[in-house]
């Protein structure tokens, strides 16, 4: 089972789960193209990670990475967006040693 698959088997959990309780599920917001508020996609991957760790009695996940494909086409025909990024996510302090700032 791919990760992917994970993520999906959460969120068709939430939204069982709140449609018990009579919730709404969050959405990620934003324009059209550009969705910077990824409420939902949080949601899922919290509960996905909390639920696998639970499961399995002890602590799995350190940290969290995913792109994400925003903005415009960088040209015509593209599948890569202007303000496509890496994000990641530290779930433990103690995994960051030392911060680096650049200097621009």
């Amino acid at each position: 089972m791919t990760y992917t698959d994970l993520l999906s088997q959460a969120h068709a959990e939430l939204v069982e789960l709140y449609a018990k309780q009579d919730k709404v599920l969050p959405r990620n917001l934003g324009s059209d193209r550009d969705l910077k508020r990824r409420e939902l996609d949080c949601l899922v991957i919290n509960f996905c990670i909390d639920k696998t760790e639970k499961e399995a009695g002890r602590s799995l996940y350190s940290s969290v990475r995913s792109a994400f494909a925003e903005g415009v086409p960088a040209y015509a025909g593209a599948m890569i967006s202007k303000e496509s990024h890496i994000q990641i996510a530290v779930r433990k302090d103690d995994c960051i040693v030392g911060l680096l700032r650049p200097i621009l």
